[in-house]
C-alpha cells in the first residue's frame, strides 16, 4: 500500500467528523496508526524536482532596465 500526505490528512479529517457514537467515544488506534504513517512519510526523503530541458530564445536572455546579464 502506499500512502501520501493529503490522504493522511483527509482520513484525519474523517475521524474529526465521525460522532462519539460512531467511535464509542475512543478513536485512539486510528489516531496511532495514522501518525506513524505520517512520520514514516516525514523521514522519507523527497524525491527530487526533475529538471525538463526547454528551447530559451535569444531575446530572453538580453539585459533588461531591471536586471543586468
Amino acid at each position: 500500500m502506499k500512502f501520501d500526505r493529503d490522504q493522511i490528512l483527509n482520513r484525519y479529517w474523517e475521524l474529526a467528523n465521525l460522532t462519539p457514537e460512531q467511535t464509542k467515544g475512543n478513536v485512539t488506534g486510528q489516531l496511532k496508526a495514522l501518525e506513524l504513517l505520517l512520520e514514516a512519510l516525514a523521514a522519507k526523503p523527497a524525491a527530487a524536482a526533475k529538471v525538463v530541458p526547454f528551447y530559451r530564445s535569444a531575446w530572453m536572455d538580453l539585459p533588461t532596465s531591471d536586471r543586468e546579464m
